[in-house]
């Protein structure tokens, strides 16, 4: 991918970032230049914020001020799954909003609580970009098949986890997408994998 829009970060900043943090910025990037960018925007599974960041960061470096939705739990992992653990990757929301403050976000809006139970307030939004990073394979499966019917055509679904060893149930959900809605976008970067809605 050849990308020719504004990119905000330096070579040092890309190091200290991670592959999926800097894929996002990426692909966000194309979605900018293909104009898919008059919808909103969502992460779920925040944990302190940090890829929301490289959003707002893309995101201003453009010129849009688009909405971004931040759904967790705030509470860490709500089950077990696997090797993980209930409470794992705990951010409070406080600390969330703290960190988003330091860096000079304020576009970022919280939703607290299982996506099981929040997502559903917002099936008459359009998305233009959406990145899951929730871990567990319950909470992606759900996710997934909200957002198949709220992101639009062109928009962009993203994935962490893909393929980790910890986070077993997560490649299965994504390599049962399915391939009449969904086209890999870009090569698998670290454990990020991106689709294009058709």
């Amino acid at each position: 991918m050849n990308f020719n829009i504004k990119y905000p970060f330096d070579q040092e900043s890309c190091r200290q970032m991670g592959h999926h943090r800097i894929a996002t910025a990426f692909v966000l990037e194309h979605i900018v230049r293909s104009n898919k960018l008059n919808y909103a925007i969502a992460e779920c599974g925040v944990s302190r914020g940090h890829n929301l960041i490289v959003m707002d960061k893309v995101l201003k470096g453009n010129g849009f001020n688009n909405k971004i939705y931040a759904f967790d739990t705030f509470n860490g992992l709500p089950y077990e799954e696997n090797t993980l653990k209930k409470h794992e990757c705990c951010c409070s929301l406080e600390d969330f909003e703290k960190n988003l403050k330091e860096a000079g976000v304020d576009r970022v809006i919280p939703v607290k609580g299982l996506v099981e139970d929040t997502l559903e307030k917002f099936k008459n939004v359009l998305f233009g970009f959406v990145f899951l990073d929730m871990d567990l394979g319950k909470s992606t499966k759900f996710a997934v098949d909200f957002f198949e019917k709220s992101v639009i055509v062109g928009g962009i679904i993203g994935f962490h986890d893909y393929g980790f060893e910890r986070t077993l149930e997560i490649k299965p959900i994504v390599d049962g997408l399915d391939k009449t809605k969904w086209k890999q976008f870009g090569p698998i970067l670290g454990n990020a994998i991106f689709f294009e809605r058709l």
